[in-house]
């Protein structure tokens, strides 16, 4: 059967499209974190070597400073780039999903010849409007992501707590701790209740569950609407 007729079958298997996109949008997030990460990773080397170095030249005086001193305004710099690159990049690819999201349930509304949209809906935030959307709208079950839905709704938590908190958790409640405390790549300050994304691979992580979910969820809707 050609792709015409299987289009004049089944109009959503155009969703498929999008699919094809996802890599094209995502990798050069992956690329340009790795890219970073390494970059940060050689500053670190430089400083350390310049420590070793002072350390060595000036070991005979001990009314100098040792390196640690004479470097500690560039180390603190520095330190400060882990959490610059990983925290931006968490807010960046969580964007990109739910704009990803949006665009995947106005094209099916478009296909379905809706008048109705996601933002028409009630919810919590756009990305629980585009699964009201999709389950109420377009008669979709997706219980079968609920699993990777759980996940998701605790990254849209994290989010706003990146976003409008600083980095402190908004909601403390058990579940959203449990989570962090689980979650490799992440902790939690016990006190402050600081979050802290601990490595980019939890970035990538995040980037490979969100392509996961969407191209899930498109197989459900050709599925259930075919």
């Amino acid at each position: 059967m050609s792709r015409i007729e299987q289009l004049n079958r089944n109009p959503f298997l155009s969703l498929h499209d999008l699919s094809i996109f996802y890599d094209f949008k995502f990798d050069p997030i992956k690329e340009y974190i790795s890219y970073s990460n390494n970059h940060i990773l050689k500053v670190e080397e430089k400083v350390r070597r310049k420590i070793i170095k002072w350390d060595h030249e000036n070991s005979s005086d001990p009314e100098i400073p040792d390196g640690y001193d004479v470097y500690q305004n560039e180390i603190n710099t520095i330190r400060e780039f882990r959490p610059i690159l990983y925290n931006s990049m968490f807010l960046t690819i969580y964007s990109l999903f739910e704009n990803e999201f949006i665009a995947l349930c106005e094209y099916a509304a478009k296909i379905q010849d809706s008048s109705l949209h996601p933002k028409d809906l009630s919810g919590k935030n756009y990305i629980d409007q585009c699964r009201r959307y999709i389950v109420k709208v377009l008669e979709v079950n997706l219980d079968k992501l609920n699993t990777e839905w759980e996940d998701i709704t605790k990254f849209q938590t994290l989010r706003n707590s990146f976003a409008h908190k600083n980095g402190i958790l908004k909601d403390k409640s058990a579940k959203y701790v449990a989570f962090i405390n689980r979650t490799k790549g992440l902790s939690l300050d016990e006190k402050t209740f600081k979050i802290k994304i601990k490595n980019y691979e939890f970035l990538i992580s995040v980037i490979n569950k969100l392509v996961r979910f969407l191209n899930s969820a498109i197989d459900k809707i050709v599925e259930q609407k075919g």
